[in-house]
């Protein structure tokens, strides 16, 4: 901390594709350069909406958003080119879900697992870069259950849940 890490617990780290280290930790998210280190941090009067400085979990996705899971259990994409985040699905339905885990798919999509509220997938769309989202659950519809414990994507570009209650299959497109 005393060269610039906002806090000495660290609970994840991820390399990105420009070879840029990124630090979750109980303060906030730290960028390394390999010289100095610049702190993403929610305060009062700042532009960034984290909901929790604690960060517990990041991934990078297809196209180089930063993925983050709160202590709060609430997903963000973070744009390290806007250096701005958005939380996961912003608001509507599914805002006030319980994130447990994110699994980035090697196709771009991404999916926030719960424990016991189904998954949400998101998809970027690969022009725009705009986030839509769709909640796989029973109450949707498009899941035979609550609980989704894995996401996958096999070499097809098919996706994969492991449910409690079997198996869902996502045909590519």
């Amino acid at each position: 901390s005393e060269d610039g890490l906002s806090q000495n617990t660290v609970m994840n780290m991820l390399q990105d594709r420009k070879g840029v280290l990124w630090l979750a930790t109980w303060d906030g998210i730290n960028r390394f350069n390999g010289y100095n280190f610049k702190t993403y941090k929610a305060s009062q009067g700042n532009q960034i909406s984290l909901t929790n400085n604690r960060v517990d979990f990041m991934r990078e996705d297809l196209f180089g958003y930063i993925w983050v899971l709160t202590y709060d259990n609430r997903a963000h994409r973070f744009n390290p080119s806007t250096e701005t985040f958005e939380q996961v699905p912003a608001s509507g339905e599914g805002s006030n879900i319980n994130i447990q885990s994110i699994e980035v798919m090697p196709g771009g999509s991404v999916w926030l697992l719960t424990e016991n509220e189904g998954a949400i997938r998101a998809v970027t769309d690969p022009r725009t870069h705009k986030l839509t989202t769709e909640i796989y659950s029973l109450k949707s519809g498009l899941s035979p259950t609550q609980k989704i414990l894995k996401a996958c994507q096999d070499y097809s570009g098919n996706e994969w849940l492991l449910t409690n209650n079997g198996l869902v299959y996502l045909k590519k497109g």
